[in-house]
């Protein structure tokens, strides 16, 4: 089974990287230390990360050897696709160009 991580934004962070190596995986709170400057980087302002939430934070090293990080929820499903992967490529589909 291919892996795979879907954007819905083309995000400034990705630098139009199509695949990447998960670096680490790591549960991460979202809470009032949070800053406006991590929000922005990871989100563009598009996507609303709630606060006092636990997240999964992925770390990636793009094909264009650009690291980022990117957020998802802490779900039974998302920790099947990530939790265990760490040291494999993920294929990046962007749903949205803007």
């Amino acid at each position: 089974m291919e892996n795979i991580v879907e954007f819905n934004h083309n995000y400034t962070k990705l630098h139009n990287q199509k695949s990447g190596f998960l670096c680490f995986v790591n549960p991460f709170l979202i809470d009032k230390n949070f800053t406006d400057e991590a929000y922005q980087y990871d989100t563009d302002g598009k996507f609303p990360l709630e606060k006092g939430k636990i997240y999964m934070q992925l770390v990636f090293l793009g094909d264009k050897e650009i690291p980022f990080t990117t957020y998802r929820e802490d779900t039974p499903e998302n920790r099947a696709k990530y939790v265990g992967k760490e040291r494999q490529i993920f294929n990046f589909i962007i749903k949205e160009n803007n």
